[in-house]
């Protein structure tokens, strides 16, 4: 059975067609570029999560070593029902030495609430997540961590005040 979904879809592949093939990372990272600072935090938050989730162990506690590195004790206690306090004390003070065993009771929601707190008051070491993610080979075929690095690459590149594009991009979408 044909759909109007197929004829576009062919459609997009003939020369000169008004339709262009768009990947889903390009799509996220556009939806990115043009959301308000406060959603952008969300998203980020969101795709870290996602590549936590589909991480090794080993990821996932060197991911939770790097971003619980600058965080104070009080503000460990304050995120995630204090669930990063535990663990950092558990792997000494003031260095943070995690065990594949000490990340398995962090759950998505508790990485979103510790990437939403880094964004706000570390976003250096966030945006540093890009490097971490790139050095692991095991991470080479998650789409959600391209396109997280995609992100983090493109707010290292942006000055704070200009993180957000003001207009839309119309060249990905069809003109009818």
């Amino acid at each position: 059975m044909i759909t109007q979904f197929d004829d576009l879809a062919e459609a997009s592949d003939e020369p000169g067609s008004a339709w262009t093939a768009v990947s889903t990372e390009q799509l996220v990272q556009e939806a990115y570029a043009c959301a308000e600072p406060r959603r952008q935090h969300q998203m980020l938050a969101q795709l870290v999560a996602k590549v936590f989730e589909g991480a090794p162990a080993a990821v996932r506690v060197q991911l939770l070593e790097h971003l619980l590195s600058p965080v104070g004790v009080v503000s460990l206690m304050t995120i995630a029902n204090g669930i990063f306090t535990r663990l950092r004390f558990r792997g000494g003070w003031p260095d943070t030495h995690l065990r594949a065993e000490d990340v398995q009771a962090v759950r998505s929601e508790d990485v979103m609430a510790l990437v939403v707190h880094m964004v706000q008051s570390h976003g250096a070491v966030v945006n540093a997540m890009a490097d971490v993610l790139l050095a692991r080979p095991e991470l080479a075929g998650s789409g959600a961590a391209a396109v997280l690095v995609a992100i983090l690459r493109q707010r290292t590149r942006a000055p704070m005040g200009e993180r957000r594009r003001k207009v839309r991009p119309i060249s990905q979408f069809a003109t009818l």
